[in-house]
Formats: structure tokens, C-alpha cells, sequence
């Protein structure tokens, strides 16, 4: 099977694809809590954990040393903001973190107060809250403060969503790491193929694509009977060149990552002026 399409549910999944011995294959599952060795789960994007550590050096890279980082208390926003803040922290930066409790009051100016009394110059999303990532930006933007506040956030916050949210003025500038997003050949493909059927592209679908691919060579080469266990193992011994970049398992089915070459697995995306977005402008980076 080909799924799930976030952590939560992949994590509430994986009783059932233990128990019948079922191969699931996420393309956009990024949770640390899915690495498990020797179970059905197999994924096509990096672990969070990584993406942390590239969240992480970006910022560092553009000169931001004093960071608050605003969670949530799910896995995904747990684990991300762990491994920005152990990445930031190990390298040099100051890491001020601040959890929105399940059920918690979602005023974003515990935020705001943060980012004043410590004197950050930077502020990190780790949430899949969207309305609340939406209210920390226009509480950042709207705060005076006296010295420039660099918003960045993970592949959640990058979902085109927040213009239309908080309107375009107040999301230019904000940027966010994403999967890589496939080949231009790719690309213009699923364009192709979905024109006129009001179906936007999301980077996630060059990893859907190359799950289905894995599963399929998995199943070509597994031995007889060819049922779950026979396609995990096949699985685990898949490797070619995806479309949304090199594809191999490891013993605990997370996708192989060098991170000697991370640009190879994540981009950088933006929201411009007008409230599109696409790979940032480099030259903007500071508000």
C-alpha cells in the first residue's frame, strides 16, 4: 500500500500493517517515532530529523544566531523543533523554545513576548497548526519590534495556505523547507496530465510517484508467494534514481540520507508579494 499522508495517521496504522504483515510505503510521512527496524514502514522522504538539521544550517547560514521556536505538541511539531533546536544549539545558536499545549490558548503573543525579551532574530514554526502559524507571523510582523525577525518554518507551513490567511503583505518573506520536488521533466508531466482538473502541484508528488515505483520493483523481484513479507524484503533492497532524488531503504525502511549533499532531498520555498509561492529569492532573505 501506498500511505499514509502524515505521521499521526501513519503512526496509527502501523498495529494493523505489523500485524498482517503489510508493506506501507508514505510519501510525505516524516514523523523520527516511524523509525522502527525490521517493521512494514518504508518511506520515500527524509526523516524530520534530518530536516531539522537542514531547517537548522539555513538559518545559521544566514546569520540568524538567536532563535525562538514555536511548537506543537504532536509528533510531527514535537520532533522537528527537538532536532532544529539539537542542531541549532550544537552549532552555535541560542535556541528559546515555546510548546503550545494540546488544547492551550493559540495567542500567538506568548510568541511575540518571546522574540522581544530575548532579542531573537529569528522565529521557527514546527507546527501543522496552520491558523496558528498564520497568527504568529502577523503577531511578528505587527510587533514593532526594533531589530528584523527571519520567519522560517518545516514543509508544513509551505502549503500555500497562509496568504490567504493573513493576506499576501504579511506571508512575503516567510520562508520554509519542502521535499524536493521531482525533476523539471516530472513536473511539467503531472501538469500535463492534470490540466484542466484544477489539481495543484505539491512536491509530495514526485515521492508518491517513486513509492509506487518502489512497490512495484519490490514486487517484481520478491520471491514466491510473493505476500508481505517477501515484498518488505524486496523493499528493503530497492535502490534507484526517483524522480524526487535517490531512493534506498535502510534496516528501519527510512530513506536513505547523505548529508553531505542535503539540497539533493530539500529546497527552500517563499510566499512573495503578490501571495504566490515558489524557491526563494535568495537575495531577500532578511526582512
Amino acid at each position: 500500500m501506498i500511505g499514509e499522508v502524515c505521521s499521526s495517521a501513519s503512526l496509527g496504522a502501523l498495529g494493523v500493517i505489523n500485524k498482517y504483515q503489510l508493506p506501507l510505503v508514505s510519501p510525505a510521512a516524516t514523523s523520527p517515532a516511524l523509525t522502527i527496524e525490521g517493521d512494514m514502514f518504508f518511506r520515500t522522504v527524509p526523516s524530520d530529523r534530518y530536516q531539522g538539521m537542514f531547517d537548522a544550517r539555513q538559518m545559521l547560514a544566514e546569520g540568524v544566531v538567536n532563535c525562538v521556536i514555536a511548537s506543537t505538541s504532536d509528533s510531527y511539531g514535537q520532533e522537528l523543533a527537538y532536532n532544529f533546536i539539537a542542531a541549532y544549539t550544537r552549532d552555535g545558536g541560542r535556541a528559546h523554545p515555546i510548546e503550545l499545549p494540546p488544547g492551550g490558548d493559540k495567542n500567538a503573543s506568548a510568541v511575540v513576548d518571546a522574540v522581544r525579551e530575548e532579542g531573537a532574530d529569528g522565529v521557527f514554526l514546527a507546527t501543522n497548526d496552520m491558523q496558528w502559524s498564520a497568527d504568529v507571523i502577523k503577531a511578528v510582523r505587527e510587533a514593532n519590534l526594533t531589530i528584523g525577525v527571519t520567519i522560517f518554518g518545516g514543509d508544513s507551513l509551505m502549503d500555500g495556505t497562509v496568504p490567504a490567511l493573513i493576506g499576501a503583505a504579511a506571508a512575503a518573506g516567510v520562508r520554509g523547507s519542502e521535499v524536493a520536488p521531482g525533476s523539471p521533466e516530472f513536473q511539467a508531466a503531472f501538469q500535463e496530465f492534470t490540466a484542466g482538473r484544477n489539481i495543484s502541484f505539491v512536491a509530495k508528488a514526485a515521492h508518491a510517484y517513486d513509492a509506487a515505483v518502489a512497490l512495484m520493483e519490490a514486487f517484481a523481484r520478491a520471491e514466491e508467494p510473493k505476500t508481505g513479507p517477501q515484498i518488505a524484503a524486496a523493499l528493503s533492497k530497492v535502490k534507484f534514481a526517483g524522480e524526487s532524488g535517490p531512493i534506498e531503504f535502510d534496516e528501519s525502511g527510512d530513506l536513505k540520507f547523505d548529508q553531505s549533499n542535503s539540497t539533493a532531498y530539500y529546497t527552500i520555498l517563499e510566499y512573495f508579494p503578490d501571495g504566490s509561492m515558489g524557491p526563494e529569492a535568495k537575495e531577500s532573505w532578511r526582512p
